[in-house]
């Protein structure tokens, strides 16, 4: 006799985003998540716990001259109040967000969103590859970051998102994710596979990572 299971999902924290009361729903002007956050990834790189997304807000005064009325998404962290628990709240967003500008490392006014998360063999460096929000990159690639996470003494976690470049994943519909293997989902997981759908149904894409010209690390994947 074959027996059924069920899994029950409880809301244990909102607000990540604002609205009214500090809730979702609604739109706040001039804040980066002031429509809404989406397309995160929960993580844990350098031993720190993280909520990584994508937020939606009016790109007025982030930064500056940006277009009035124009909605960007732009990347932000928040992390959960006692590192050693993810159930431990209330989270608190970074001091620092948006951690990338449409203006000066993602070049389209529209940012960048969709980002996906895995370390380099080769340089054993923190990765994240996004795509467009809006207006396409240039011949169509993506916007490639180096993360890093420091934890100074006495001091809240500090984040880095350096774009270092653009890469190609022009084969790769269906946004396809990490499989995360060995470690939970960030910098110490290994990442051979990335898994995403097609008209035909499901793909499997093997990961490899090449040094280009000037030493940077490209990440190139292959259909499998």
């Amino acid at each position: 006799m074959s027996s059924c299971h069920r899994v029950r999902l409880r809301c244990v924290a909102q607000g990540l985003a604002w609205g009214p009361g500090g809730t979702g729903g609604g739109y706040r002007k001039g804040l980066w998540n002031g429509l809404r956050v989406d397309s995160g990834r929960a993580l844990i790189v350098n031993g720190t716990r993280l909520y990584a997304t994508k937020g939606i807000g009016n790109g007025t005064m982030i930064p500056s001259h940006n277009p009035s009325g124009m909605y960007q998404a732009l990347q932000g962290v928040f992390f959960p109040n006692n590192n050693s628990r993810w159930d431990s709240f209330p989270w608190h967003p970074y001091d620092a967000n948006p951690v990338t500008r449409a203006n000066n490392n993602t070049y389209t006014v529209g940012g960048a969103e969709n980002c996906e998360f895995m370390s380099s063999p080769l340089d054993k460096r923190f990765h994240a590859v996004c795509a467009a929000h809006g207006a396409a990159y240039p011949n169509g690639n993506y916007p490639h970051y180096v993360v890093t996470v420091t934890k100074p003494e006495q001091e809240s976690p500090r984040v880095t998102w350096t774009f270092v470049g653009f890469v190609s994943r022009g084969y790769a519909s269906g946004e396809p994710t990490p499989v995360y293997e060995n470690a939970p989902p960030g910098d110490a997981a290994d990442v051979r596979f990335m898994i995403g759908r097609t008209q035909e149904g499901i793909a499997l894409y093997e990961v490899s990572w090449v040094t280009q010209t000037g030493g940077e690390n490209a990440l190139r994947t292959l259909q499998h």
